[in-house]
């Protein structure tokens, strides 16, 4: 072989083995670049391809959103009891039956105010007043007012719990007074009144209040009306009245 032969092809060796070294410097740059989880980049470009490989990484992914859903439902209970916790009215006044006989037609008048989330829409909102045993509310709407304005829809009429629509709206923590007419009152004895409203809907007494034995039904209705404008005249008097129960 010619020197000229030799020197080509120890030229040609060397150059490859220069191109061999570039490769592996360049390798070697590429593998000292790792993420967090260990792999370098070299890694994931010849794992890309592998089904094993994916498979993996959709379970890692799988896996991470099941933790993030585990972890949310972990709050709920800390929600329920804090932000969507159930709220009441804050007692004023009343009932204070007028008259407080037992079994009398009477007037009931409740104060409260609302809770700072409390807030009732007209015509839809709702203010429930229950009694005890023995209490009739009165059935006609109009027997009923929410803050001096006259209810159009009311609820249990006849029975010893009835539901208001409010006429008007009432906002957060506002004072509401409700006024109803022609309550039957029960039997003799110490009670409270129940109330809530569709948006306080934790039910709160009211203070006490007493009724007592007594008449009702009172009337006196002289015989003779002619007769008693005379001063001489002497006149009968007719008078009826219920027992209490």
């Amino acid at each position: 072989m010619s020197k000229i032969s030799k020197m080509n092809k120890r030229f040609d060796v060397g150059s490859a083995n220069e191109r061999q070294d570039k490769v592996q410097s360049s390798n070697v740059g590429k593998f000292t670049q790792y993420d967090r989880g260990g792999q370098s980049n070299v890694d994931k470009q010849e794992n890309i391809s592998s089904p094993r490989e994916r498979l993996r990484s959709a379970s890692r992914a799988l896996a991470s959103v099941a933790v993030a859903l585990i972890a949310g439902l972990g709050m709920l209970p800390f929600l329920g009891s804090t932000a969507f916790a159930a709220t009441s009215v804050t007692i004023n006044s009343g009932p204070s039956p007028s008259p407080s006989s037992a079994g009398a037609p009477a007037v009931y008048t409740v104060g409260f105010t609302t809770s700072p989330s409390g807030a009732l829409a007209a015509g839809s909102g709702t203010i429930t007043l229950a009694g005890p045993t023995g209490t009739v509310f009165p059935s006609s709407a109009t027997d009923y007012s929410v803050n001096g304005i006259l209810a159009s829809t009311v609820s249990g009429g006849g029975t010893d719990t009835a539901t208001i629509t409010t006429p008007t709206a009432i906002g957060d923590s506002t004072p509401v007074t409700v006024v109803t007419n022609g309550v039957t009152n029960p039997p003799a004895g110490t009670y409270t009144l129940a109330v809530s409203t569709s948006s306080d809907t934790v039910t709160v007494s009211t203070g006490k209040y007493t009724i007592s034995t007594g008449i009702s039904g009172l009337t006196i209705a002289p015989e003779n009306p002619v007769n008693s404008t005379q001063n001489s005249a002497s006149t009968n008097y007719t008078v009826t009245f219920d027992t209490s129960s």
